[in-house]
This record gives structure tokens, C-alpha cells and sequence, in this order.
């Protein structure tokens, strides 16, 4: 579990712990003012439920960034992969290329146990 979210767990507890020990003030009925009218409710239950469903919009906010982050981090692993195997397949046609390059330039030598043949029989 990230430190984030053991932070908000955190404070949705305390809240919890704050409203339950000071449940008779959250439930004492006030009037409110809603601009059009006025209302008779608890201010406290009002906010709670306020928070609450801030809590509720934040998690399945969350869940989307983190899926999003999830999928764009595969997305990204797989183009990595495939030019990782690029790369392997471009190494691998240079060294051929090199070998070809280099089988016809010294091909008159015919190998390399002759090239040792020759290099011991020179005279000194």
C-alpha cells in the first residue's frame, strides 16, 4: 500500500473517530441557508456527508489514474521490447555484415589455422 493511501485512510479515520465522539453536536438541528431557501438539518451530519462523498468521487478517481498509469506503463514495456529487439537485429546484421566483409578480404588466406601457418614458417 502506498504512503498516499495510508495517509487518506488515515484521516477517514480520524473523521470517523471525530464524529463519533462528537455525534450529539453533528446531530443538533440549525437553519440553514441554501441561497433559495432555508432548511432546518444537522450542519454536521450535512458535512459529513459532504466529506463522504468527496471520499467517494476521490477513490474511483483514483482507481482511473492508477489504471491509466498501469496500462500506458505496458504500453510503454512493449515498445521498449520491440526496439530492444530492433536494436538485437541491427547488432546481429552488422556482425554478419562484418563476417562477409571480412571473409572476402582475407579469403585468399584461407582460414585462420593458415594464417597461423604462415606467421610460424617465416624466416627470421
Amino acid at each position: 500500500m502506498s504512503a498516499r493511501s495510508v495517509v487518506v485512510l488515515i484521516v477517514v479515520a480520524l473523521l470517523g473517530a471525530f464524529a463519533a465522539l462528537n455525534w450529539e453536536a453533528f446531530t443538533v438541528r440549525t437553519s440553514l441557508n441554501l441561497l433559495i431557501t432555508r432548511a432546518e438539518a444537522p450542519v454536521g451530519l450535512v458535512m459529513l456527508g459532504v466529506a463522504a462523498g468527496l471520499t467517494g468521487l476521490y477513490f474511483p478517481f483514483a482507481l482511473g489514474v492508477t489504471a491509466a498509469a498501469l496500462v500506458e506503463g505496458k504500453r510503454r514495456s512493449r515498445e521498449i521490447q520491440a526496439l530492444r529487439k530492433l536494436a538485437e537485429e541491427a547488432e546481429t546484421s552488422r556482425y554478419t555484415e562484418l563476417r562477409t566483409h571480412l571473409h572476402a578480404e582475407l579469403g585468399g588466406f584461407g582460414g585462420p589455422m593458415q594464417c597461423r601457418q604462415h606467421r610460424s614458417h617465416r624466416p627470421t
